[in-house]
């Protein structure tokens, strides 16, 4: 398949089908540059600390950064068109059927359990960038890297979408989205499907026997 196709397919699967904003894009677009572009840890922590410095959202410009990176400038338009015309699509189709879909409790339930894998993916890419920040290549121990990638992410705002979902259902899917992503490197779309597919399933049968 052409790069260019590559690049926009994998840029458009991030922005329809990502939960959680743009830092929760992050581990997923790592994960999906590196099927046809090499990119070390240490490239990509760069990229995402520009992004973080710029205006606007963390997750376009990181696509905008990392397509640039990959093919230039046009490599930068088409990241950045794919990752944001899912939403133009996707909000004219949630202001008419959204509020039907999710009232239902089910559905509600298994929301639970991706907020809770959102927030294991947002802190899957923190893990990215520490590890980045710990060693410089050929260095050794860096603490302004490490202080640096501390800033780099709203810690505060990880916490409180993670004291939203605390309940066991939620506990259990932020682990399991953390095992999923960081030790079997399961792509983050199969990881929040699994988890939602799980957290629907479990509620059901609570409902059930309850």
């Amino acid at each position: 398949m052409n790069i260019y196709i590559m690049l926009m397919v994998s840029f458009f699967k991030i922005g329809a089908l990502t939960f959680g904003g743009g830092l929760a894009m992050l581990p997923w677009i790592y994960q999906e540059i590196n099927k046809f572009y090499e990119m070390d840890q240490h490239k990509f922590a760069e990229l995402v600390a520009l992004s973080q410095m710029t205006p606007g959202a963390i997750g376009v410009n990181a696509a905008t950064f990392v397509g640039y990176d990959v093919l230039g400038v046009v490599g930068g338009i088409i990241s950045t068109v794919a990752v944001v015309l899912p939403a133009f699509i996707f909000m004219n189709i949630i202001l008419r059927v959204g509020d039907k879909i999710f009232q239902n409790e089910m559905v509600k339930k298994g929301m639970i359990g991706v907020k809770a894998a959102v927030v294991g993916m947002i802190y899957s890419a923190a893990l990215i960038m520490m590890k980045s920040a710990l060693i410089l290549e050929n260095k050794g121990f860096c603490p302004v890297k490490i202080a640096h990638s501390m800033t780099t992410f709203n810690f505060s705002s990880i916490f409180h979408q993670l004291s939203t979902s605390i309940n066991l259902l939620g506990l259990g899917a932020f682990a399991l989205s953390l095992i999923l992503v960081q030790k079997i490197k399961m792509p983050a779309i199969k990881v929040l499907t699994f988890i939602f597919i799980v957290s629907f399933i479990i509620s059901f049968v609570l409902r059930e026997f309850s």
